[in-house]
């Protein structure tokens, strides 16, 4: 069984994500004796340092049964990765996508990093092109003290998450989880500086970390996906095709970019507001605080829901979120949410979603 999934398949011409790659399986039915992470390597408690090694499966060239390498903290999808690329001293040819026990499913104390190493074509990381990176963390907990004690929560843990490759260090999200969470995060490859050519998308427990403790957080799936034609406008209304399909409308209808389907003063053009802060256009209040958005948006000041975001850590009930049919699960109403680049900049177009399942 591959672990990783590569799609060989073209991408469609319009209306969906494609899965470019994906590690472990969604589905976590409630099963006597079923284990998500099967396969899966432990953590080894070693911030192993990059590039780390290809585990190899048999059939490969490279491959040799008395001295494989074993799982470390970088996970190579199938491709060709140029030597300086990741801290590689030569060109590194990978056949075929790792196993799945190459992949640490593991982020904890004493071993805080994962990287998965992926290419992208030309069309992947054009202008029109967005990605989702879509994972589960699904288990997580602590011991603490001398003697140690094993604490009765999922515990807390600062997560990151980074696009990096020779042009940007993008952290795409940075937060704290302290319960199972399935998160998506969609972005513009052009706004995070995404590459044609190899790219590693990074997972960093950053903390906290008392003394005498040791915490750790698991994966059950890591997967992107990728919609090359997302940020295309057909009929040229200023609304980007992936948007007007996400609510309902039309990519090919240049009238509905004046419509207010919901009554509250914004038209549709407007409730995407270029992309920052949008909001619901079939949803008067869209974070169900009593204000509907046109009075949001016509009493804060611009920017200041994005600040909140990157100060806040967690999505409990703060602008731009709403609280979804799940119990205790929220999503951020407009599509987007800050990101920081290498350069420090906010910039918006990543879309954050978790809770329990």
């Amino acid at each position: 069984m591959l672990l990783g999934i590569l799609l060989l398949a073209p991408a469609a011409s319009r209306g969906e994500f494609q899965v470019l790659w994906q590690i472990g399986g969604e589905d976590n039915p409630i099963q006597f004796g079923y284990y998500p992470r099967y396969g899966f390597a432990p953590a080894n408690r070693v911030n192993d340092p990059p590039p780390g090694a290809a585990t190899r499966w048999p059939g490969d060239p490279l491959y040799n049964p008395t001295n494989n390498p074993a799982a470390d903290d970088d996970f190579y999808e199938a491709g060709f990765y140029p030597s300086g690329f990741n801290g590689l001293t030569n060109d590194l040819t990978v056949p075929n996508t790792e196993p799945n026990n190459a992949f640490k499913c593991q982020l904890m104390t004493l071993d805080q990093t994962n990287r998965i190493h992926f290419n992208l074509d030309a069309t992947q990381a054009g202008n029109l092109s967005r990605l989702r990176v879509g994972f589960e963390l699904d288990l997580g907990g602590f011991v603490s003290g001398t003697p140690s004690v094993l604490g009765e929560s999922f515990g807390a843990h600062d997560i990151v998450v980074r696009l990096k490759n020779s042009a940007t260090n993008c952290t795409l999200m940075a937060r704290r989880v302290d319960r199972r969470s399935r998160i998506v995060l969609d972005f513009n490859a052009r706004d995070a500086q995404a590459q044609a050519g190899p790219n590693t998308l990074e997972f960093v427990r950053a903390g906290p970390d008392a003394a005498n403790s040791l915490s750790w957080v698991m994966f059950n799936y890591v997967k992107v996906e990728v919609y090359t034609n997302a940020l295309e406008d057909a009929d040229g209304d200023g609304l980007p095709r992936w948007w007007e399909e996400a609510n309902h409308l039309d990519d090919h209808d240049p009238l509905d970019a004046s419509s207010d389907n919901d009554f509250d003063g914004l038209t549709a053009l407007q409730e995407y507001n270029g992309g920052i802060n949008s909001t619901d256009p079939n949803m008067a209040d869209t974070d169900g605080d009593g204000l509907t958005d046109g009075e949001e948006r016509a009493s804060r000041p611009s920017g200041a829901e994005a600040s909140a975001f990157i100060s806040s850590p967690r999505p409990t009930r703060m602008a731009g979120w709403e609280r979804t049919k799940r119990p205790g699960s929220f999503r951020r109403h407009d599509g987007t949410t800050p990101f920081r680049c290498g350069n420090g900049a906010i910039r918006a177009g990543a879309r954050e979603r978790s809770g329990r399942r």
